[in-house]
């Protein structure tokens, strides 16, 4: 497994849903080397709300059981009472399945996986933010096979990590963009009639009589136009609005 090809630049500052996209065809690719049946992955807030989540041939109805089940889920207490967070676990190592008691969890949480043996974890990303990862087969993973879910592990919990700081980072342009605009002068509606005449190719006289107003007036517009666009001259002011640098002053 080539990770390092995995989270290319490329990758990195695509849109969420292609990176969300890439990353699914990837860890399927290794869930089927690795012989995984069922595998379910998800990035929780500090609510312990889901904000991205991947089911591998896990059904919802399965996952609705088992999320109203989950304060009966042995493999997870014992996982949370050692304080095993960050560690990849073969959770039938931490408790003997025959010597559960637990009514819910035999009848319940067992069925509804289907299969006898479970790797799974929890990573800390953030004080905020909490990557999961659990998968089942019908077979103990080797030795060998566990080295490699270590490394499908470090994956995951490198892809969430740029996951929720690409979520960081789009609310950070969007707050500076909020604040950018709300410092933009606005044109007037008369400034803006007259800025559309301009860019049909209409010359101060021009505007002035289709306008019904004078040269000065016209004269006036076009300098609070400029000053308002930071614009040093007419060119200049053309080129920004066709590079779409105006869409701020021209809101109304």
């Amino acid at each position: 497994m080539q990770f390092s090809k995995y989270t290319s630049s490329n990758s990195l500052v695509g849109s969420r849903d292609i990176i969300e996209t890439e990353f699914e065809w990837y860890v399927k690719r290794e869930f089927e080397r690795l012989g995984i049946q069922k595998a379910y992955i998800s990035i929780i807030d500090k609510e312990k709300t889901s904000i991205y989540s991947y089911a591998y041939f896990i059904e919802p109805v399965g996952l609705d059981i088992y999320f109203q089940n989950l304060d009966y889920d042995v493999f997870l207490t014992h996982y949370l009472k050692y304080h095993l967070i960050g560690s990849l676990c073969y959770l039938q190592d931490l408790v003997d399945i025959n010597t559960i008691r637990c009514d819910i969890f035999n009848d319940v949480i067992k069925n509804s996986i289907g299969f006898e043996h479970s790797v799974a974890a929890i990573g800390k990303i953030t004080d905020d933010y909490h990557v999961i990862f659990s998968s089942h087969s019908d077979m103990r993973p080797s030795y060998k096979a566990m080295k490699q879910y270590q490394l499908l592990w470090h994956f995951i919990v490198n892809w969430a990590t740029t996951r929720v700081f690409h979520d960081k980072t789009m609310d950070s342009i969007r707050q500076l963009k909020c604040h950018a605009d709300s410092t933009v002068k606005q044109l007037t509606y008369a400034e803006i009639a007259v800025l559309n005449l301009l860019l049909r190719g209409l010359d101060g006289a021009e505007v002035a009589r289709v306008r019904g107003v004078s040269k000065e007036t016209v004269k006036s517009q076009l300098k609070q136009i400029l000053h308002k666009t930071n614009s040093r001259h007419q060119n200049q002011l053309f080129a920004k609005y066709y590079l779409g640098e105006l869409d701020a002053n021209l809101k109304r």
